[in-house]
């Protein structure tokens, strides 16, 4: 930030100037002198201060996140924020018209970095967030690549084998691969009607969902077992993460690319189990609401735009419409 040495007086207030180096020359107007020196040394006891430091700051105070979410942030940040240059001073501008990552990455990194100055400013380390032109040229992906239904039915005909189990469980619960990992055994209650699902990614994430009748035998005879998860995954790998969670995850996805090659089937990722869900759920009649409680989601806007299949809406709606018409006359 670039400031005159002191006050001017203007008529019969006290104007302080000052320049970001990024963007117009402003100023505030003060009643009294001493009101404009307080504010320019308030301000200036952040100066030099630098936008790294600042970031680790950010992301401490980001207590509710998950750690991996954290992880995430510190990632996108870094992407604009790499050298120790005092937050007053640090050319953002220049930085954003110098990446040169993806789309969708560029659309995170962006969200990141507003949250960031907003956070900035409410801390005092910022007057105002710098004036930035975040323009984003091209499309985001939404969605991932699905089973098509012909296709799944082959994991479902194959339940009785426990990766396939894992698998359909995923796609009739709309589970994330981490929730799945994640499921003890004391989880399933009321004799396998119900499953609490112990989710922390969002706050709509912990819920309980009920369980279809048809997976019930195969999770109670998993809760039997009395193991320390749900599902059994034992360590394939002489080196595995420290992290429980994350190498639990990373073994079903081992185990979901091998089920898919057993079966002769396309690669998909295992989190598109839970856009399937959501497209056979919608095909079905139920509503974008309902599809993202499920889910656990807080809204359902992320559910039709990331998970449910393009048309499916529209598909559900005509089948509504037909059988409705093709209904006898009373």
């Amino acid at each position: 930030m670039i400031w005159i040495a002191q006050p001017v007086r203007h008529h019969q207030k006290f104007r302080v100037w000052f320049k970001p180096i990024e963007g117009p020359k402003t100023y505030k107007t003060f009643l009294t002198e001493g009101e404009a020196l307080a504010f320019i040394a308030k301000t200036r006891k952040v100066k030099g201060t630098t936008a790294k430091e600042l970031v680790a700051s950010y992301i401490a105070s980001r207590q509710d996140l998950t750690e991996s979410s954290r992880k995430t942030l510190a990632f996108r940040l870094g992407a604009m924020i790499t050298t120790n240059k005092p937050i007053e001073g640090y050319p953002f501008q220049k930085r954003w018209n110098a990446l040169t990552q993806s789309v969708d990455s560029r659309h995170g990194i962006r969200s990141a970095l507003r949250r960031y100055l907003a956070w900035c400013v409410k801390a005092g380390h910022l007057e105002k967030p710098p004036a930035l032109d975040l323009e984003i040229v091209g499309r985001k992906r939404t969605g991932k690549e699905q089973l098509r239904l012909d296709e799944a039915k082959s994991l479902f005909d194959d339940i009785g084998n426990s990766d396939s189990l894992m698998a359909v469980t995923a796609i009739v619960l709309g589970l994330r691969p981490g929730e799945l990992v994640a499921l003890r055994p004391r989880d399933l209650d009321a004799d396998g009607t119900l499953l609490h699902v112990p989710g922390t990614k969002t706050v709509a994430a912990k819920r309980t969902v009920e369980v279809a009748a048809s997976l019930r035998p195969h999770l109670l005879a998993l809760q039997a077992q009395r193991g320390e998860y749900l599902f059994s995954l034992p360590a394939e790998r002489e080196r595995t993460s420290a992290d429980t969670q994350r190498a639990r995850v990373d073994a079903f996805r081992r185990r979901f690319a091998a089920t898919l090659k057993r079966h002769g089937l396309p690669k998909v990722l295992p989190h598109s189990l839970r856009g399937l869900h959501a497209t056979l759920a919608t095909a079905a009649g139920a509503t974008a609401h309902s599809v993202a409680q499920q889910l656990g989601h807080v809204s359902p806007a992320l559910a039709k735009r990331h998970y449910i299949a393009p048309g499916t809406p529209e598909t559900a709606n005509s089948n509504a419409a037909q059988s409705r018409l093709a209904a006898p006359a009373r």
